[in-house]
């Protein structure tokens, strides 16, 4: 089974797109997910429960907003979403990630 680490925190809107992704993909694939997200963020993962596919809820501490230079942001915020999601996929606990993340100032 293919498991795929979800970056909660990464788009416009977080977490309602990344909810609405995951409830599609649990209902046409079988896959486990790790779930990304700041404390709010975890919120909305209890809409996709219920579904096939386990959920995991991985928690990360800081966020990467938009103004952030995505480079230097990556590099300091260790424990934000889309760095814990590659550090997961860097272990082998993941098989890939998915973020709509920051996309430069």
């Amino acid at each position: 089974m293919i498991t795929i680490a979800v970056d909660a925190m990464g788009g416009d809107n977080a977490p309602r797109p990344e909810v609405e992704a995951v409830c599609w993909a649990r209902g046409n694939m079988a896959c486990v997910f790790y779930w990304l997200a700041a404390t709010g963020g975890a919120r909305g993962v209890s809409q996709a429960r219920g579904s096939q596919s386990p959920i995991e809820i991985v928690p990360a501490s800081e966020v990467i907003t938009m103004t952030d230079h995505p480079a230097q942001a990556f590099r300091r915020k260790k424990d934000s979403s889309v760095h814990v999601a590659a550090r997961l996929v860097r272990e082998t606990k993941a098989d890939g990630l998915v973020s709509a993340g920051n996309t430069g100032r």
